[in-house]
């Protein structure tokens, strides 16, 4: 083979062999660089600090679980310190509901550290009877605001005859009703920092998907008809503009 020959071969196999050196060192360092924070598929909190999962629009009906259930415990009822048929908050348990009263609907939505998790069903009903696919509708007695289920909607019936556009109790008598701790420092047994966002609907409208902060304690947030609350607890939390449409199953 005459020597240009021979030194042509010899430039071309190492010119491959650089190449596929290369493309070897390439394909490691891609496979272990770890992924970036933020990248497509997650949104950040506020604080820049955390990544999270989104969360998937929400559809509520009768019996439906939404979150992650047994958060609570109990997991069916009132805690202890909650309504077990004496006057709680200035509110009685009565031997029936008021249908046909004032009657509307707030849904709550709690995410603990970036997961969302289900309220119990049979908040407000002492002595709750067994579910039917999950609904409860019997109890011994009912207090005005109570869960008949765990898709996180809170049924607010009482006696008082007044606009359903009116709102007559705040977030605080759910929760002496349920007998937690609500502060902005924790959800009952959920300790951490407490984000609170609400989004609102006139009457007869079903779907809420724009939220706004709530900077004072979550306490004191008011409640009306088709609106929704979300209580995020610790660093990791969603922004408003993050959070799911949720769609109520009943038209207030």
């Amino acid at each position: 083979m005459p020597l240009r020959t021979v030194r042509f071969a010899s430039i071309v196999l190492r010119t491959a062999l650089a190449a596929a050196l290369l493309a070897a060192c390439s394909s490691q360092s891609a496979s272990t660089t770890p992924p970036t924070v933020g990248a497509p598929g997650t949104v950040l909190g506020d604080d820049g600090a955390y990544a999270l999962s989104p969360l998937a629009p929400i559809t509520t009906f009768p019996g439906a679980v939404v979150g992650e259930p047994n958060a609570f415990h109990p997991g069916i009822g009132d805690y202890p310190g909650g309504g077990s048929g004496q006057t709680v908050g200035g509110i009685p348990c009565r031997a029936t509901m008021f249908i046909n009263s004032y009657h509307v609907h707030v849904f709550l939505g709690i995410i603990n550290r970036g997961k969302q998790v289900a309220l119990p069903y049979a908040i407000g009903m002492f002595d709750p009877g067994p579910a039917q696919s999950g609904f409860v509708d019997t109890a011994g007695c009912y207090y005005f605001l109570h869960t008949h289920d765990s898709s996180g909607i809170v049924h607010i019936e009482a006696p008082q005859n007044q606009p359903l556009t009116n709102s007559i109790y705040t977030l605080s008598r759910l929760f002496k009703v349920w007998g937690l701790q609500l502060s902005p420092t924790g959800v009952g047994p959920l300790h951490g920092e407490v984000h609170a966002f609400v989004g609102n609907v006139p009457l007869k409208q079903t779907v809420v998907s724009a939220y706004r902060e709530f900077k004072g304690d979550p306490n004191d947030i008011k409640l009306k008809s088709h609106e929704v609350i979300w209580l995020e607890i610790g660093k990791k939390y969603f922004p408003a503009a993050k959070l799911p449409p949720v769609t109520f199953y009943m038209e207030y």
